[in-house]
């Protein structure tokens, strides 16, 4: 989509005294393509100073889950499965960073970027922006253990908000 707004002056040579003022103004709305296939680093530590306790991410196993509780393949964030590349998007793979496509948050939430915005009528959550929170939830009891841990990331759409950036 584009807006122009935009005038063109001759000035001729550009320092003549007449074209100092003169300012062109070119409003554009601009889309990232397929912002829903761009990566997402999550990086987390577990810190518990009075017990000694710290974790990185890459050393504890994890998952993340949907509205209702489901652990989400990290490659389900992508419509076509064979555009994953597994060795790199991972979620809770001990030894490797949580990385995955921003589909797969928008997924875990139960939104997507074309639904209706719950903050603006007549307009997508893509165009109005939204916020999402994402909780990381840390447990022993599998085990009971104090040294073995994993985590839970379960995302929540932040109810009637919008988030953008204009620049100007």
């Amino acid at each position: 989509m584009q807006e122009a707004d935009s005038q063109s002056v001759s000035c001729n040579p550009p320092l003549k005294k007449s074209c100092l003022n003169i300012r062109q103004k070119t409003n554009y709305t601009l889309y990232p393509a397929e912002v829903e296939k761009y990566t997402i680093m999550l990086d987390h530590t577990l810190f518990v100073n009075e017990l000694g306790i710290s974790k990185t991410a890459r050393e504890i196993p994890g998952s993340i889950e949907d509205q209702d509780g489901n652990m989400i393949d990290p490659c389900a964030g992508y419509v076509d499965p064979k555009d994953c590349d597994k060795s790199v998007i991972t979620v809770g793979t001990k030894g490797k960073l949580d990385i995955f496509p921003m589909n797969l948050l928008l997924k875990a939430a139960g939104t997507t970027l074309d639904s209706a915005s719950q903050a603006t009528v007549n307009e997508t959550k893509r165009y109005g922006g939204m916020i999402l929170a994402a909780r990381i939830i840390y447990d022993n009891t599998h085990t009971y253990s104090s040294s073995n841990y994993r985590y839970t990331v379960k995302v929540s759409l932040v109810k009637d908000t919008e988030f953008k950036v204009e620049d100007l």
